[in-house]
């Protein structure tokens, strides 16, 4: 099957654009595979094939007419060719579709495509969106377009809002002088009781305020008869009642029973498989983010209760980067780390909408958001995590 040897962008205007005269293009769609067009006087019939004409014949005005009553769906639009370059086309829609204007740019070859590099004043790439193709707009209705586009068209104004955030918290004006990783024992970076300290108590952190977390945390390891927990080869020593009873004084484990039991199991990993020695995950796989990712949470998922979720296991990763001697040789794949605040600080941008909000799959939906906005940028998702957290935190403070 040939290869559509094309990409496709959007942009929002085209007022400074080198462009030709526009040629009005009235199309209806009969069906799948059959649609006809008017192009100024010219009306012409076309069966497509996965979008692509593979056949093209001209008819009279009679015909267009009679067969534009069956149609089951209309584009109307005006193409030009931009001046500067004649691989480029723009395509600006009208009608219910109004707003969208699609940027295309077609290649002679799949190896000139690829290294392709847009230009400045092209907007998102949608290639493979539903708004590439005429044929696939056709069968958007309005709310369908709007949600559409929307997607696309307000990629600028949050990616305004996340640089504002960003200077924001630079500037201290979301707070967080003092986050709740804070409370640590300030131990050498790379020990093996530093990685140990902010792995361990990262499993517990779920539904529970962080500071409260990382305090009792700190007062358990600096207590001498219940700092043993830290230390896995220890720790699993030790009968469960003396674990729990460790866990407990200071708050650790609210769920005595289950939290309890979730650290013990934590630490015969640790055992089992890095000798008690958690760095040694980290230098199995070099530093590679996703290797790491995967082994937890697809690869021995059982054994990380909890460490292995997907809120958890992205905190944890962040947590290590920041916090450790750990530096990560594809740090723009840590993703942000998808809690209630960063979750709420998400919808409140518009990257999600409300119903993406509330779905059971929102932690993926919003890891996959920021990784998707910020594509061809210069950000990260790490850059965002803390300013989102943050932000929400305290009540979301007006963007200045």
């Amino acid at each position: 099957m040939k290869k559509r040897l094309t990409r496709r962008f959007i942009i929002n205007n085209i007022e400074k654009l080198e462009l030709s005269n526009p040629l009005r293009y009235e199309r209806y769609y009969i069906n799948e595979s059959i649609r006809i067009q008017r192009k100024n006087d010219i009306y012409e019939k076309e069966t497509l094939s996965n979008n692509i004409v593979i056949k093209k014949e001209k008819i009279d005005i009679n015909e267009f007419n009679n067969l534009k009553k069956q149609a089951i769906s209309k584009i109307i639009r005006d193409s030009y060719l931009y001046l500067k370059d004649d691989r480029v086309s723009i395509k600006k829609y009208y009608d219910i579709y109004e707003g969208l204007i699609r940027v295309e740019v077609k290649f002679k070859d799949e190896i000139e495509m690829n290294q392709y590099k847009k230009e400045e004043w092209m907007g998102e790439e949608i290639t493979d969106s539903l708004l590439a193709f005429d044929k696939d707009v056709s069968k958007l209705n309005k709310d369908e377009f709007l949600k559409e586009i929307n997607t696309y068209t307000n990629r600028k104004q949050i990616l305004d809002n996340v640089e504002k955030l960003i200077k924001m918290h630079k500037s201290g004006k979301l707070g967080g002088e003092v986050m709740p990783e804070d409370a640590n024992p300030k131990l050498r970076k790379s020990s093996i009781e530093n990685y140990l300290y902010f792995t361990l108590p990262m499993a517990l952190n779920y539904q529970r305020n962080s500071y409260t977390l990382w305090k009792s945390a700190l007062n358990t390891f600096e207590d001498i008869d219940t700092k043993f927990v830290f230390n896995p080869k220890e720790c699993i020593k030790r009968s469960f009642e003396e674990v729990q009873s460790a866990l407990v004084k200071y708050k650790l484990a609210l769920q005595k029973q289950k939290q309890t039991e979730i650290w013990i199991k934590l630490c015969k990993t640790f055992i089992e498989l890095f000798d008690g020695d958690i760095r040694k995950l980290f230098e199995m796989y070099e530093n590679d983010v996703d290797k790491i990712r995967d082994y937890i949470q697809k690869d021995n998922k059982k054994k990380f209760p909890y460490l292995s979720g997907n809120k958890i296991c992205n905190y944890w990763l962040y947590v290590i980067y920041e916090y450790t001697d750990t530096n990560y040789k594809n740090i723009e794949k840590l993703t942000v780390a998808p809690d209630t605040h960063v979750c709420k600080a998400t919808f409140k941008l518009g990257l999600i909408n409300e119903e993406e909000f509330n779905s059971s799959n929102v932690q993926l939906i919003v890891i996959d958001r920021w990784q998707k906005l910020f594509n061809d940028t210069r950000y990260k998702p790490i850059d965002i995590h803390t300013p989102l957290w943050l932000w929400s935190r305290n009540g979301f403070k007006e963007i200045e």
